[in-house]
């Protein structure tokens, strides 16, 4: 990142992430608490901390680093999710097909007594 800010490259961070005294997001995870130790690094590059966790204390702690201030993205009523979703299929495959796994697909399909499958995007009866 120094060699590009060298350059004039400028950095804005979007923080998703709430700094507490166990790491980011309560330090429930190794790699929350290792991200927060070394955030300030990463920071020290930047021109400015976007942060989508609201609260004073938030701003406070990525202020330390950089000029911080809270991004409040709103709401999207788009955003939400049906509460019943009906798939249309009955079972999927997704990752590289090979002969011997179009074969167990074809008996997994035969075995549950349906054709509504999908392999990548695609309809198992018109897979190889």
């Amino acid at each position: 990142m120094s060699a590009a800010r060298a350059q004039g490259a400028r950095f804005l961070i979007l923080a998703t992430e709430e700094p507490t005294d166990k790491g980011f997001n309560h330090g429930t995870q190794k790699e929350m608490v290792v991200r927060q130790e070394i955030f300030p690094e990463a920071a020290k590059h930047c021109d400015g901390i976007l942060h989508l966790v609201p609260g004073e204390h938030v701003t406070r702690w990525y202020s330390q680093f950089a000029p911080a201030a809270y991004a409040d993205l709103g709401y999207a009523r788009t955003l939400i999710r049906p509460d019943v979703i009906q798939p249309e299929f009955d079972f999927g495959f997704y990752g590289s097909l090979t002969k011997r796994r179009l074969k167990i697909l074809k008996k997994l399909a035969a075995m549950v007594g349906t054709q509504k499958a999908v392999k990548a995007g695609r309809r198992l009866q018109d897979a190889g």
